[in-house]
C-alpha cells in the first residue's frame, strides 16, 4: 500500500505543477505589465485560467480513478484466488480520522518483521473458515474412500480364499470308479457331491469375475483416494504456515 500512496502522490505533485504551468501559460498569452485592463478583460483571463485548471483536473481526476479501480481489482482477484474474503464499508472511507492517521504515516520507515500479531489475526480469521472447513471435507471424504476400499479388497480376499479352497478339495477327492452294486449308493452320493462342489466352484468363479469387473471401480477410488490425500496435504501446510502468513498490499 505504501507503494501506491506515494505514486498517488507523486501524481498531485505533478498535476499541481501542470495547474501552475497552466495557469502560467494564460497569463503570458492574455496579460501584460504595460497594459492596463478593464473588469471585463480581468474577468475573460480568469475565466480562461479557471476553464484550463478544470479542464485539466478533470482529465487528471478521471485517470486517477480508474487507476484506483484497476489497482482495486488486482487486490480483489488475488483475494479470491486465495480464498480470502475482503469487505470494504465505503462510509468508512469518509472517516475524517482514519484519513487523518493515513496521511500521518510514515510509508518510509522500514516495516518491522518481527510485529506480526496483528497480520497473523488477520490471516487466520481469513483462512480459517473456507479452508478448516476444506480440511474437513476432505478428511470425510478420506475416510468414506478408505472403507470403500478397505470392503471391496476384504470381499476379493475372501473369494479367492473360498475359491482355493474348494478346488483343493477337489484334487484331494477320489475319482468315481465302477464298484460293485451294493456301492452304487455310496458312488452316486459322491457323485452327487462332486457336482454340488463344481457347481459352487462355478458360483464362485462368476462371483470373482464380477468383482474383478469392479476392478475399474477399485482403481478409481484408489485415485480418488491418492488425489484427496495429496490435497490434504496441500491444505495442511496452509494451514500449518498460516501462522506466519501476512495478508498486506505489497508493492
Amino acid at each position: 500500500m505504501a507503494a501506491v500512496l506515494k505514486y498517488f502522490r507523486s501524481k498531485r505533485e505533478t498535476q499541481l505543477a501542470e495547474i501552475a504551468r497552466a495557469v502560467e501559460d494564460v497569463r503570458m498569452m492574455k496579460a501584460s505589465e504595460d497594459q492596463m485592463y478593464s473588469k471585463e478583460e480581468v474577468d475573460s483571463i480568469i475565466d480562461a485560467c479557471a476553464d484550463e485548471v478544470k479542464t485539466r483536473s478533470d482529465e487528471e481526476l478521471e485517470r486517477m480513478l480508474m487507476q484506483v479501480g484497476l489497482y482495486l481489482q488486482q487486490v480483489y482477484q488475488q483475494a479470491e484466488g486465495n480464498d480470502v474474503a475482503i469487505t470494504v464499508d465505503p462510509a468508512t472511507l469518509d472517516d475524517a480520522k482514519a484519513i487523518e492517521k493515513i496521511k500521518n504515516t510514515n510509508f518510509d520507515a522500514p516495516v518491522l518483521l518481527g510485529k506480526k500479531k496483528g497480520l497473523q489475526s488477520l490471516t487466520n480469521k481469513a483462512i480459517d473458515g473456507k479452508l478448516i472447513t476444506k480440511v474437513n471435507t476432505l478428511e470425510k471424504d478420506k475416510s468414506s474412500l478408505q472403507d470403500r476400499l478397505n470392503k471391496l479388497s476384504q470381499q476379493l480376499r475372501e473369494t479367492l480364499k473360498e475359491k482355493t479352497e474348494l478346488e483343493e478339495k477337489l484334487e484331494t477327492r477320489p475319482a468315481p470308479t465302477s464298484a460293485p452294486s451294493a456301492g452304487d449308493g455310496e458312488a452316486k452320493r459322491l457323485q452327487s457331491q462332486l457336482t454340488a462342489a463344481r457347481a459352487q466352484i462355478k458360483e464362485l468363479k462368476e462371483s470373482l469375475d464380477d468383482r474383478l469387473s469392479a476392478s475399474k471401480q477399485f482403481q478409481s477410488l484408489k485415485a480418488m483416494l491418492t488425489k484427496k490425500n495429496a490435497q490434504l496435504k496441500e491444505l495442511r501446510s496452509q494451514v500449518g504456515q498460516s501462522g506466519s502468513a501476512r495478508i498486506a498490499i505489497e508493492d
